[in-house]
């Protein structure tokens, strides 16, 4: 399908309702900025969006079970491109989508590259070409250049009467199918359909391309449909399975641990194949009703009708119609919209209902997909396979990496770290009962807690915890008791699927401009695999940083933070959460308002300064009384690591520790900044940099 729409948000509800079971579309002037994210459930989206100017832009959605990769993107003069070849029965095929305004001139170097890249082509546009001797009502000056580069002889258009544009009385072709031999024979069935929305305008072209593309991998997620669940008998299949496994069995080893989890996890995985069915994976447009989509199929039908009987009764039916669907869609997003904000008045809401409803308008964090090639060390990946293992090179080389530290203080903290571990242990093993066990009820109580989030590697949802059966809690029991007594994780417990999530304005084509996104609440032997669409890299150890999930970080977030709000007035309430932190007040005036709040946010802004002087040494202008105090704090922290007592002298520490003072490491990093700003002849940030060491040093005497 190919259309030009003018608008592709203003649109979107109502080509899927009418274009839904088509494979590929190809879409022009999406009238997109590079930094709006735009998504359609169930296709891969490929797109060039026009840069610092309004309107223009093209995409390219691909359905999502075909193998396919972007191969071009490019502008050339005022022609927008993207091109994407796909796996057939036949080879591979290159599409491309291309968008000439008007006042833009053909550019025949893009085609000629288009057919370099692959010599068996589809491309489909608005060319703005009328070319009379091939359907069109006359022939323009775009129709002249659109003729030489059909003499070529490498591309060939569909040859038909049909016309692609219409406005107040006049219609034209300049719409246009254009392929390589064989190709071209592989098109029939060419149709034109209403113009979207209310206006007269470009009409939407659909084809049939009679070749079968190759579809990708099955996604190694299982995906059931809950709504179709039969409850009974998925607990009455997990007895069965449950009852397949030695109760009395001793779990003594960790290779116990780890087979007695696999069992269990098979037990449940294997009831839930039997109890529910997989989802189908078709796409709903749940944007319009049923009523809507009634009325946009009657648009199509009547314009139909008008088109072949040229009727004023006709015409005048299918402009009423036309205006009740778009009405229809209108009342659609505000009833839609209603119901979500009806959500937000809800007497409880849980922060999963409020996350969804924030979602639905902030979509900065939307998962995209990864469209285009991938650069990394000098490999080019095209492929989701080839993807995905140069993102699990690049977080296993340069991010999930541990880099070793020698340093004498090191493995003096390390020596004094085993030391009371030994010490707790010994503590620990004296007495009778070395903890208390889990009890079968915190186990159920637990389990009827537990969010509806998505599974992990081992596909087993939450939902199906919570319909837990007596054995289930008992095996549970079991097994999460051995694992705190003997103080070992399962293996299979340390896997994880990571997502990735392109950061904002970033360059899509480098690892380095996603953030990996899985979840683990352990600390060591984790490893991963990066899911792309359905396709899993291979797995690699996460060697460093903190696991998502993990109670530590928020932890020391806590104790880093527990004294930020203390000078705040009553006046103002506030809240922490994460690394996020809000105020508000109450006022009977504006000026009043503004007033407590900013007084409170520079109560906070004083507290934050004495803060992050620590960890931003760069912006600092501080006095030398802040510099006493944070090495003051190095300090105590240094002995306590150590094990020294109070009287020793902090010259000795930092001659052993070979740790510089806090001062003389914040000089370091300034200077570091200075190099790396002069490399990169940036005269502003050099200069700025330079006054901040200026400021330091005058300190200093």
């Amino acid at each position: 399908m190919h259309i030009n729409v003018t608008s592709i948000k203003k649109h979107t509800d109502e080509i899927l309702a009418r274009f839904n079971t088509y494979d590929i579309w190809s879409i022009n002037e999406t009238n997109l900025k590079p930094h709006q994210l735009f998504s359609l459930q169930g296709f891969n989206i490929f797109r060039n969006d026009r840069q610092n100017k309004q309107g223009g832009g093209v995409l390219l959605a691909i359905r999502k079970s075909i193998k396919c990769f972007e191969i071009l993107n490019a502008t050339i003069e005022t022609n927008e491109a993207v091109a994407v070849q796909i796996e057939t029965s036949l080879g591979q095929l290159l599409i491309a989508t291309v968008y000439i305004p008007p006042a833009g001139k053909i550019q025949q170097k893009l085609f000629d590259e288009i057919y370099q890249l692959n010599n068996n082509c589809l491309i489909l546009g608005d060319l703005n070409a009328a070319l009379e001797e091939k359907g069109s009502r006359k022939t323009n000056a775009k129709g002249v250049q659109l003729k030489q580069i059909l003499e070529e002889g490498y591309l060939q258009c569909i040859d038909n009467n049909l016309t692609t544009y219409a406005r107040n009385n006049y219609e034209e072709k300049i719409d246009w199918i254009l392929a390589t031999q064989p190709t071209i024979l592989f098109i029939d069935e060419v149709e034109t359909h209403a113009p979207l929305g209310c206006k007269e305008d470009h009409k939407p072209i659909t084809f049939n391309l009679s070749m079968t593309a190759d579809l990708k991998p099955k996604s190694p997620r299982l995906t059931f449909n809950f709504n179709l669940a039969n409850w009974n008998l998925y607990r009455k299949k997990l007895n069965e399975y449950l009852n397949k496994i030695d109760l009395k069995q001793k779990l003594e080893t960790k290779e116990h641990i780890d087979t007695y989890t696999i069992a269990l996890t098979n037990c449940i995985t294997l009831a839930m194949k039997e109890a529910m069915p997989l989802a189908n994976g078709k796409i709903r447009n749940n944007n319009v009703s049923e009523v809507t989509k009634k009325l946009i199929e009657e648009k199509h039908k009547v314009y139909r009708k008008w088109r072949k009987t040229t009727n004023e009764i006709d015409k005048k039916h299918y402009y009423k119609i036309r205006e009740l669907v778009s009405n229809a869609i209108r009342n659609d997003r505000i009833e839609k919209l209603t119901a979500i904000m009806s959500t937000l008045s809800a007497k409880k809401m849980q922060s999963a209902g409020v996350w969804n409803t924030v979602k639905k308008f902030h979509n900065k964090r939307t998962k995209q997909s990864y469209s285009g090639q991938l650069i990394y060390q000098n490999t080019t990946a095209n492929n989701d396979q080839e993807k995905a293992n140069v993102f699990a090179r690049y977080f296993e080389n340069e991010i999930f990496v541990s880099k070793p530290d020698e340093t004498p203080f090191h493995n003096q903290v390390n020596t004094r770290a085993a030391s009371i571990k030994r010490k707790m242990k010994m503590e620990t093993s004296s007495r009778e009962n070395k903890f208390s066990p889990i009890t079968e009820n915190e186990i159920k109580c637990i389990l009827k807690q537990l969010p509806n989030s998505a599974p992990g590697p081992d596909a087993i949802h939450n939902r199906s915890l919570k319909n837990y059966t007596k054995l289930l809690v008992i095996h549970l029991a079991k097994i999460f008791n051995a694992i705190v007594g003997m103080g070992h994780i399962p293996q299979e417990w340390k896997k994880a699927n990571i997502i990735l999530l392109l950061k904002p304005k970033k360059e899509k084509k480098v690892p380095s401009s996603y953030r990996p996104i899985s979840l683990l609440s352990c600390l060591d032997q984790r490893t991963a695999s990066v899911e792309i669409e359905s396709t899993l890299s291979r797995s690699f150890a996460l060697k460093s940083g903190t696991p998502q999930g993990s109670p530590l970080s928020p932890l020391l977030y806590i104790l880093f933070t527990y004294d930020s709000m203390n000078n705040i007035e009553d006046h103002t309430q506030y809240g922490l959460f994460a690394d996020d932190t809000a105020l508000w007040a109450g006022s009977n005036t504006i000026k009043s308002l503004r007033r407590r709040l900013q007084t409170s946010a520079n109560e906070f802004n004083r507290w934050f300064r004495s803060i992050i002087t620590y960890g931003c040494t760069i912006l600092l202008k501080t006095d030398n009384s802040i510099w006493k105090r944070m090495q003051i704090l190095q300090n105590k922290a240094l002995r306590a690591a150590l094990g020294l007592p109070m009287y020793t002298s902090t010259e000795f520490i930092h001659l052993r520790t070979k740790i510089p003072m806090i001062k003389n490491y914040a000089k370091e990093i300034l200077n570091k900044a200075i190099s790396r700003a002069e490399t990169y002849q940036d005269n502003t940030t050099t200069e700025n940099l330079k006054r901040i060491l200026s400021i330091l040093q005058y300190n200093e005497n």
